[in-house]
């Protein structure tokens, strides 16, 4: 509910339609800059750092959740 009401009142502000035109419309032309480049090269780098850590947990879980059959065939 606050959310909705937050929204409603930053719509109504003075520069609202201004605001919300330049963030729904993209400037590509700023995408070639060395800077955004080194960037989204670091967001890339991080996000597959997290993708797999989260693998290594998972597989950590299948093997926890399948060693009592494992062990059992070993036996």
């Amino acid at each position: 509910m606050v959310i909705v009401i937050l929204l409603i009142y930053g719509a109504t502000l003075e520069g609202a339609k201004d605001g919300i035109e330049f963030y729904m419309t993209p400037n590509f032309t700023k995408l070639g800059t060395p800077e955004v480049c080194e960037i989204i090269v670091s967001v890339l780098r991080g996000s597959w750092y997290m993708i797999f850590w989260v693998f290594t947990l998972g597989d950590g879980a299948l093997l926890l959740k399948d060693l009592p059959q494992i062990l059992r065939k070993l036996v």
